[in-house]
């Protein structure tokens, strides 16, 4: 089965993203504040949170099409062109590739649904509890 999973950065709001579809239908999803002011360092962090997220849910014959909103970053992914810089993003992006079981594909788009979504919710909120609530959950 073919999944999608949109990731992008937009440096002027200052938020990147992933949307992860399976069967025409948004599964997961994420809006996260930039992490620095470099574009290319933002989308491998989408692209990395977006993998992390879907991870679980992609079997072995699944084809999981990552789009990419960078030229440039789709081929090195890709293995196109040698990439110099970015290693620790890449390192990190790879290293949870290969503990995935699918087969997958990046893809240059040059606007990605994620995009979009990341213009129209906000950011995600951390849901904090009181640690006695959360040791009810154990008991």
């Amino acid at each position: 089965m073919n999944c999608r999973l949109s990731c992008g950065a937009d440096r002027k709001i200052g938020r990147l993203g992933y949307t992860y579809e399976k069967e025409g239908k948004i599964q997961k999803h994420g809006v996260f504040r930039t992490e620095s002011s470099n574009l290319k360092e933002n989308i491998l962090v989408s692209i990395t949170k977006g993998m992390r997220a879907c991870r679980e849910d992609v079997n072995h014959d699944d084809l999981l099409i990552i789009e990419v909103q960078n030229q440039h970053l789709a081929q090195w992914l890709s293995g196109e062109v040698s990439y110099k810089g970015y290693e620790e993003h890449l390192d990190t992006l790879f290293n949870t590739l290969e503990s995935m079981d699918c087969r997958y594909k990046f893809l240059y788009v040059d606007k990605p649904f994620a995009l979009s979504y990341i213009k129209t919710h906000d950011v995600e909120k951390v849901k904090l509890s009181p640690m006695s609530e959360m040791m009810k959950e154990f008991a």
